[in-house]
């Protein structure tokens, strides 16, 4: 069994680095592999989802969008992400359209999550 927890932060070897309160996981290496074979491509749709919802000042599809993502990344434990999609997603429910700006630094951020995927799936 695989099992993320606020205390653990994966390291490239396929193992958890283990902080205080975490309990350690055995190598899962094919289980990891897998895991985030299946984060990429969904990166990669909701950020064109989201984009495209963006230049159509569609809030509704972009809200859709943003909650969906926030699930992604929290569940994989990229926190930083998951609060970002958050606050967007906040933004949206008040009708406020997001910036270009923000967006694109949200973009960056997960175009480099997806330029490390490869490294944890040795």
């Amino acid at each position: 069994m695989f099992v993320f927890s606020r205390s653990a932060r994966l390291v490239p070897n396929g193992y958890m680095k283990i902080c205080p309160g975490g309990a350690q996981v055995s190598n899962q290496r094919p289980l990891l592999s897998q895991l985030l074979a299946m984060l990429a491509p969904s990166i990669r749709s909701s950020l064109g989802e989201l984009q495209a919802a963006s230049q159509r000042d569609d809030l509704a599809a972009a809200g859709t969008e943003l909650y969906a993502s926030f699930g992604i990344y929290t569940g994989y434990g990229f926190d930083s992400l998951g609060r970002m999609c958050r606050g967007f997603k906040e933004a949206c429910v008040a009708g406020l359209m997001l910036q270009s700006s923000a967006l694109a630094h949200f973009a960056n951020m997960s175009e480099q999550l997806l330029k490390k995927i490869p490294a944890y799936q040795g």
